[in-house]
């Protein structure tokens, strides 16, 4: 269920105040893994305030507190293992423990979002946010989540340039996307332990207690089409990761060097793409 009121102060300004009781059903491993064999669906009490300016019919700013409070949250059995649901990133990483689902979480969040709508074929968007995110498990420690980065900042702005010739419609097109992230929270290695296993061990004692360098990107995308009655052909160019940062993605046990190293992702991708549509 939702609910949700809003007031407005006048033509330009509103302000709208939401309640939301939401649920979600987990992946397969987790249930597999139920230790009490009436495994529930995770839950969330969503609370928001938010106040909404239109200055303008293409511009528009927009102020959000937001916070949800999570609860029958799986989470390993044993008060020694600080395993929840709230940290993964792929099923497997359940693995074979039992869970119980006891545990909880909490984010909450300020945001501010600017935003001006296609007009005279220019728009952006730009949106920042404080947030944090935690999460307990079966030892009831609060611990940052694996998502917990802290701040956000994204900006996202596109042009067009139209030229009509007869019933032919040519454009050109250029978006630009640039991403900020915080630093994300990372279990560190356990060393000794690598050392004797010849693999990655992490330290789970100090769960998520390590951040990883903040995350930068910035993506172009170029494109050109060509439209006439009947049919429409684009060419376009995506250029992720523009700069060609190479962010880090996990630090683990390197056993050919002997100590920690860090992963890293990918760099420059280009992608050319031809699209005709009838």
């Amino acid at each position: 269920p939702r609910l949700q009121a809003i007031y407005h102060l006048g033509a330009a300004d509103r302000i709208r105040l939401a309640y939301g009781l939401h649920s979600q059903q987990q992946v397969l491993p987790v249930y597999l893994a139920d230790s009490q064999g009436d495994a529930p669906l995770l839950k969330a009490h969503h609370f928001s305030l938010a106040w909404h300016r239109q200055w303008s019919d293409a511009f528009s700013m927009q102020l959000e507190l937001a916070r949800q409070d999570l609860f029958d949250v799986p989470v390993a059995v044993s008060v020694n293992n600080p395993f929840s649901v709230l940290n993964i990133t792929d099923e497997w990483e359940v693995g074979n423990q039992k869970l119980t689902f006891e545990g909880s979480g909490r984010n909450y969040s300020l945001e501010l979002t600017l935003q001006r709508y296609m007009n005279e074929d220019f728009y952006f968007l730009l949106a920042g946010s404080l947030m944090r995110s935690r999460y307990k498990a079966a030892d009831g420690v609060e611990r940052p989540t694996r998502f917990d980065s802290r701040h956000t900042l994204n900006f996202t702005a596109g042009k067009e340039f139209k030229k009509q010739k007869g019933d032919k419609l040519r454009t050109r097109g250029v978006n630009l996307r640039a991403v900020w992230l915080g630093g994300l929270p990372e279990t560190p290695v356990d060393v000794p332990a690598s050392q004797l296993a010849g693999t990655t061990v992490y330290d789970h004692s100090r769960t998520n207690t390590l951040r990883q360098a903040d995350y930068y990107r910035l993506d172009l995308r170029l494109y050109v089409s060509k439209s006439r009655e009947g049919r429409r052909s684009l060419w376009s160019l995506d250029i992720q990761n523009l700069t060609s940062r190479k962010n880090e993605q996990y630090h683990y046990y390197d056993v050919v060097q002997g100590k920690v190293a860090a992963k890293k992702q990918l760099g420059l991708i280009p992608i050319l793409s031809w699209r005709m549509e009838w």
